[in-house]
């Protein structure tokens, strides 16, 4: 997971609210911040989106597949392969 520092809380207990917050609003949008979209592009050089149009089926990316999802406009999720 990967969030925009600027939106989450430092304390503990209240990070723990938001990120619940942010769980509870999943979906509701593709958009992020302009820092996570950066974030994004410079990860998928090396490790590719499975969900990517431009990945063809005989591309052969190994073990760098990654399923990437924005969770909110503020977090994306990131799972490896």
């Amino acid at each position: 997971m990967v969030f925009d520092p600027v939106t989450a809380p430092r304390d503990r207990t209240e990070f723990l609210a938001w990120y619940r917050q942010q769980m509870e609003d999943a979906g509701e949008g593709s958009a992020t911040t302009p820092a996570l979209s950066a974030w994004y592009r410079d990860m998928c050089r090396t490790f590719l989106d499975m969900g990517s149009a431009e990945l063809d089926a005989s591309d052969d990316a190994g073990p760098y597949l990654t399923d990437y999802s924005t969770v909110s406009p503020h977090m994306i999720y990131a799972a490896f392969a």
